[in-house]
């Protein structure tokens, strides 16, 4: 089994931001709360389980009663701020080099999504594929990538909203129509994927995008260095883990749900790696304690019971134990800039 697909945490763009305008705090909150996504202010190259985020989309899609929810967050998501392989894209010199690059460095921002190019009696089909068909549908999530692949070929100058279509999966012409009223593009219902026609001809024009940074275009991918997506089993269920600032001994069950996966089939996949659920934790509380004694004052009693141990005592004994250090030490070392080997 091959680790549950993983996506950065900036597809969620201005999500949570735009529901909370509309439906309140309390809403907000229970949004949270039932999609399991507690984490408040994920920053963009955080990782999140593909069928959480595509949870969130749903739900809050259900919830505001918005069939083109997706599409809202996308628009309202800057090209820039969407993540370093759009960056990187968008220093290509042609429109055809922005989708090639965005094609090669998608990789390396998701695992759940898959990109080509292909052309068919004149047009150009930039497409986009999912892996894994989450339930009950991916939508939301697909009209938000359209409208970031829309936003790209809508730099070229002179493109024209009249010479692009949109194809999506679903096969409701009346959501289709709405959708067109909404982005002023054609959208074809009913089709294999999800993807976005224009000319081929475009493919080989284009004018430099003013603004961008001047770091060199290669450089802007080096941010996911930093946390690259999982390989393994483990590795991943330590991230899911981490994504619950307020809950870090969250349930085997919880977490299997979280990768659309079975109880058993994740603890399966787990032994089959040499790895037990528990001692992830007992990872994840680890990181955590050593995260919050670095950045935060608060008393060892309240960072313990933070951290999901429930005895300060036990937190101490374990921590030693683990570092070789104790916690007032470790936090001594780590705020004074101190080797902490």
């Amino acid at each position: 089994m091959t680790a549950p697909l993983f996506c950065r945490a900036s597809g969620l763009g201005p999500l949570f931001r735009i529901f909370e305008a509309e439906q309140g705090a309390e809403a907000l909150k229970r949004l949270r709360l039932q999609t399991g996504f507690r984490l408040e202010c994920p920053a963009p190259s955080v990782l999140v389980p593909f069928v959480l985020m595509n949870r969130v989309f749903n739900l809050a899609a259900r919830m505001s009663g918005d069939r083109q929810f997706g599409a809202r967050v996308g628009q309202n998501i800057r090209l820039e701020d969407f993540g370093p392989f759009v960056e990187y894209a968008l220093q290509g010199e042609t429109l055809g080099q922005m989708v090639a690059r965005s094609i090669a460095a998608q990789p390396l921002h998701s695992s759940e999504l898959v990109m080509d190019l292909r052309a068919e009696g004149g047009r150009a089909i930039w497409r986009i594929c999912y892996r894994a068909r989450c339930e009950p549908t991916v939508e939301h999530h697909a009209q938000r990538s359209l409208m970031q692949m829309l936003g790209g070929v809508m730099r070229y100058p002179g493109a024209g909203k009249s010479q692009i279509e949109i194809h999506v999966a679903e096969p409701h012409a009346a959501e289709a129509r709405l959708l067109e009223s909404r982005i002023g593009v054609a959208v074809r219902p009913r089709a294999s994927d999800y993807a976005l026609s224009f000319p081929a001809s475009w493919l080989d024009k284009w004018t430099p995008v003013a603004g961008l940074s001047a770091v060199a275009p290669i450089e802007e991918l080096s941010a996911y260095r930093d946390r690259p997506l999982p390989k393994r089993i483990a590795e991943a269920v330590l991230l899911a883990l981490e994504l619950h600032d307020d809950r870090p001994q969250n349930g085997l069950g919880a977490t299997a749900a979280e990768f659309g996966l079975p109880r058993r089939t994740l603890q399966h996949a787990l032994r089959l790696e040499g790895a037990s659920y528990r001692e992830i934790v007992r990872q994840s509380c680890l990181r955590r304690a050593k995260r919050l004694l670095a950045t935060s004052d608060a008393p060892l009693a309240e960072i313990a019971l933070r951290a999901g141990y429930t005895d300060p005592s036990n937190f101490h004994r374990a921590f030693l134990r683990l570092t070789g250090m104790t916690p007032g030490r470790f936090r001594a070392a780590s705020q004074s800039g101190a080797p902490l080997d």
